[in-house]
């Protein structure tokens, strides 16, 4: 502050000697006392002497432009504090000369910074960095920090900062991240400023170092870290590959609605879109750490993808310091950016947007362990999130069975209660939604789970889809079917081929609307569709197979014909899934288990089996 006031105090009496010389005579020559030409104001003349610019060290330049710039901490809009200059002064002094000790050029003022005179002086217009990258703590790691400036290589200085503070100064443009940085878990944000004699740029970018406790592979206790991780905004890519927008919109991401959503509690209500067309998905998302043996000091972090900036915050719903008993709900709420809207359109699944997502723990209850993390990718996309190769290309499937809690992982088994499985429900073959197929849903003709015959007569049908009537005790009922020695082939005493398929099985086999419990869009597949995932890569993960690299199959048992029993994946290893594709008495299903698929067999229509819809 002293400084810019001995500045104004050197300047002040050419000023003054300027504003009497003007209120005398509106033009001046000094020097030869000739009257100056009508174009000028002022005329120095001498076959002697020069004209003395104001002498002003980079330093003491930047005093004046960072109050240009209002980037002056104790003196932004104060008239009273020394060296006050208004904000207009920002624009008055475009043009103003000085003459730079420091570099010896010539240098004037564009209302945004000073610019060189001096001859063969590349003017930075721009300056970003890359490099930002996920290390594990304590290691040896190098990380480097490269600057890219506009024009390249033009400038001669680089001054590196980390949380606004600098922290080097160098004339190559790479930045070394020092050892002390790895060793404290943490996000460290990095800026870079590029110069030279005639200009700077602030980098426009910014790139992160983020230092995690312990690599995710390298977890000791068994636990799981949960919540959504796949979004699909539905915003354009209509069709093909990416799924049609129609079918796709009740599934669909709003980011900008902030109404927080809880996949372990179902906190809003699960909305079903398969019922509701509603959209499903929100930009609050809670996600939740349960370990499976006491830890401590639970705590959360995030590292975003370096293409596109995609979360706003992450912040723990709670303390999670000192002894945390196995089974507690760790909970961090992840606010996603609402202009991700506008900014994923047209993402595909190839270029999706993937942040990740990190739990951290101590694996001792007092805190004298060691640290570990669990890792969590979510991904954020303009298409169908789920799929597969088939014959003949690419075929959408719906992320999850038909009543399956659609806040879940769409790639991890889930299994708590009715509410919160990935598993979905039962349905017997050829029925719609009305009840029946929930897992806890009651028995007909009387609930309990002894060998019964309830197959409805074709009086009880709605002749106009062939369910059963409403009205009728059976409807919203799990239908056992056993004529006392026995299973039954249906539900039904007299069979319909034609409740979920048209009789005619192929990769193109239309949709029964009528009764296919599908939502607008989707429908049972064929055994022809579900079999031709077959030429993928499948990997089983102890409760299930990923198909390729978008698509999960869980385990998911099944329900008996003859009693309504529930015979759940732990109890029943494999996951049973319901084709159109007839096979009089029977229908087909496709299994699978560790090691075995099988989709070439056919069962009674009275079992309850799982149900994925692929789109029409």
């Amino acid at each position: 502050m002293t400084t810019t006031r001995h500045m104004l105090k050197r300047l002040l009496p050419a000023a003054m000697l300027l504003f009497s010389s003007h209120c005398l005579q509106a033009q001046v020559n000094i020097g030869s006392g000739q009257t100056p030409h009508n174009f000028s104001i002022l005329e120095l003349t001498s076959n002697s002497k020069g004209l003395r610019l104001t002498q002003l060290s980079t330093f003491q330049r930047n005093q004046w432009s960072d109050y240009f710039l209002g980037r002056t901490p104790n003196n932004p809009a104060n008239p009273s504090s020394p060296g006050y200059i208004s904000a207009s002064d920002k624009e008055h002094a475009r043009g103003l000369v000085i003459y730079n000790t420091d570099t010896g050029c010539l240098e004037y003022w564009n209302t945004q910074k000073w610019v060189s005179l001096c001859a063969g002086c590349a003017e930075i217009t721009s300056a970003s960095i890359s490099g930002g990258t996920t290390i594990t703590r304590g290691t040896t790691t190098a990380v480097t920090l490269t600057a890219t400036t506009v024009p390249a290589r033009a400038a001669t200085a680089y001054v590196w900062y980390l949380g606004g503070v600098s922290v080097d100064t160098t004339t190559v443009n790479t930045y070394n991240v020092p050892q002390s940085v790895k060793d404290v878990a943490a996000t460290y944000e990095y800026r870079v400023k590029a110069i030279n004699t005639c200009s700077e740029a602030d980098g426009t970018n910014q790139a992160n170092v983020v230092v995690i406790p312990v690599a995710p592979s390298s977890i000791t206790i068994s636990g799981s870290f949960t919540g959504r991780t796949i979004f699909d905004i539905a915003k354009g890519n209509n069709g093909g590959v990416y799924g049609n927008l129609a079918a796709r919109r009740p599934y669909s991401t709003d980011f900008a609605n902030l109404q927080e959503q809880d996949a372990t509690d179902g906190t809003p209500a699960v909305i079903d879109p398969s019922a509701t067309g509603t959209w499903l998905y929100s930009g609050r998302q809670v996600y939740t750490f349960t370990p499976s043996a006491a830890v401590s000091n639970v705590r959360f972090t995030y590292v975003e993808d370096a293409s596109l900036e995609a979360i706003v915050s992450m912040t723990p719903k709670a303390v999670y310091s000192g002894n945390i008993a196995a089974g507690t709900a760790c909970k961090a709420v992840v606010v996603y950016r609402p202009d991700l809207m506008t900014t994923l359109i047209g993402k595909t699944r190839d270029d999706a947007v993937k942040p990740k997502l990190y739990a951290i723990y101590n694996d001792q209850p007092n805190g004298a362990g060691t640290d570990y993390a669990v890792e969590l990718t979510v991904s954020l996309q303009d298409c169908n999130c789920c799929g597969a190769y088939v014959i003949g290309g690419w075929e959408n499937f719906l992320c999850y069975n038909l009543g399956a809690n659609f806040m879940l992982d769409p790639f991890t088994y889930k299994s708590i209660a009715n509410n919160n499985s990935i598993k979905g429900d039962f349905y017997q073959w050829g029925r719609q939604r009305d009840g029946h197929e929930k897992r806890n849903s009651n028995n007909y003709p009387t609930n309990n789970t002894v060998n019964e015959n309830g197959a409805v007569p074709d009086a009880a049908l709605d002749a106009s889809n062939n369910q059963v009537l409403s009205s009728h005790a059976a409807y919203g009922k799990f239908i056992k079917g056993y004529d006392g020695t026995n299973y039954r082939y249906d539900w039904r005493q007299i069979q319909n081929d034609y409740l979920w398929s048209n009789g005619i099985s192929n990769y193109s086999t239309p949709k029964v609307v009528a009764n296919d419990p599908c939502p607008p869009g989707w429908k049972v597949p064929s055994t022809y569709q579900l079999g031709s995932i077959y030429h993928n890569v499948w990997k089983w993960t102890s409760n299930g197979y990923m198909v390729g690299d978008a698509l999960y199959l869980p385990v998911t048992g099944q329900r008996a014909a003859f009693n309504g029993r529930v015979s759940d994946s732990d109890v029943d290893p494999y996951g049973y899934y319901w084709t159109s594709t007839i096979n009089p008495p029977n229908s087909h299903f496709f299994r699978l288990g560790d090691g075995d698929v099988v989709n070439t067999s056919s069962v009674h229509r009275s079992l309850g089996h799982a149900v994925r819809c692929i789109a029409e």
